[in-house]
């Protein structure tokens, strides 16, 4: 029934699991899920200074030049090096989680 790749004891159905795992495994997924709702976004700053480009500069450093839009919503608002390191990826715009990105020259 088993080739020898496969072992007996890795198919495990819900009567043989330990209540007390299916419990903690639940709560894990639940943890997850609050967690996954709970993420800070960036904020667009309330005040960017006062610069003649202001419009094309990056909305998080206002330094760089904005050079991506993110996909699918398309806002084109920040530089490679804040791109890079936000976390999670979420349009500071928006709000919305983007899926990609493209470099607009």
């Amino acid at each position: 029934m088993f080739s020898n790749l496969e072992n007996e004891e890795d198919y495990y159905t819900p009567k043989d699991r330990d209540p007390d795992m299916i419990v903690m495994m639940e709560h894990e997924a639940r943890q997850r899920h609050l967690d996954m709702n709970n993420i800070p976004f960036v904020r667009i700053p309330p005040v960017l200074h006062s610069l003649e480009n202001q419009h094309q500069l990056c909305i998080i450093c206002t330094v760089e030049e904005r050079t991506y839009a993110f996909i699918p919503c398309g806002h084109k608002i920040i530089c490679e090096d804040f791109l890079n390191r936000l976390e999670p990826k979420r349009c500071s715009l928006c709000n919305d989680y983007f899926t990609g990105s493209l470099r607009i020259f």
